[in-house]
């Protein structure tokens, strides 16, 4: 009966190791546990590596790396309500009386979202290069440091508020070295890239006292994907 039972309920899975879980459902607890934390793993270690790119480069994840993200994330809750539902077996009064049908069928559930797991954890081996993509970006990402002190924020956020009143034409940030001018024109700068602003484009060029002004034109012009 227990052949026929399984028979009906995996189609894959050997007869042996889905009734194994039937006297032992935390084995079947432990394998989603495991499945579950390498997941989280790898999905961190892409967050990050997508986050240096950003920073780095202003690259974009790719659509496949997107999608990989959006099926983790669905694979998880999948395993963490499996999760639940061994327990809420488990505690059935204590454990007194099992049943063997219900378990089988989770088991099976349970080793369906763990073969779907692994091929998700085999599919993030992402070749390099396959990870992001330069995206049509308004500008690029700088690296930046925090924000130290309530001037600087203040000064931050009087400077945003200039930036969106069409009056403004220029806003010079000035003061002596070592302040915190140049983060605070980077933080900026990243900020008008992240939010939905009007300007179309945000361009970082250099410019020291005795800058040239041809060069400058033509730095200008080169941030801005413009032929001079």
């Amino acid at each position: 009966m227990v052949q026929c039972l399984c028979g009906h309920c995996c189609s894959s899975e050997s007869i042996s190791e889905q009734c194994s879980y039937l006297k032992k459902p935390q084995a079947l607890l432990q394998v989603l546990e495991d499945k579950l934390k390498l997941l989280i793993a790898r999905e961190a270690d892409v967050r990050i590596n997508l986050r240096s790119e950003k920073i780095k480069q202003g690259m974009n994840p790719t659509a496949e790396v997107t999608l990989w993200l959006d099926n983790a994330q669905k694979i998880k809750a999948k395993l963490v309500s499996l999760e639940g539902e061994i327990e809420e077996s488990e505690s059935f009064l204590c454990g007194c009386f099992p049943n063997y049908y219900y378990r089988l069928k989770l088991g099976n559930k349970v080793s369906k979202k763990v073969r779907e797991a692994g091929k998700l954890l085999d599919q993030s081996n992402f070749p390099g290069g396959s990870l992001v993509s330069m995206a049509p970006e308004k500008g690029k990402v700088l690296p930046t440091t925090t924000l130290v002190g309530e001037t600087a924020r203040r000064i931050l956020q009087t400077t945003q508020e200039y930036l969106v009143d069409p009056n403004t034409e220029i806003i010079g940030i000035y003061g002596m070295g070592g302040v915190g001018k140049t983060t605070i024109v980077k933080e900026i700068n990243n900020k008008l890239l992240s939010a939905d602003t009007h300007f179309d484009d945000v361009i970082w060029v250099t410019a020291s006292k005795d800058s040239d002004l041809e060069k400058l034109r033509k730095d200008i012009c080169k941030s801005n994907r413009v032929e001079f």
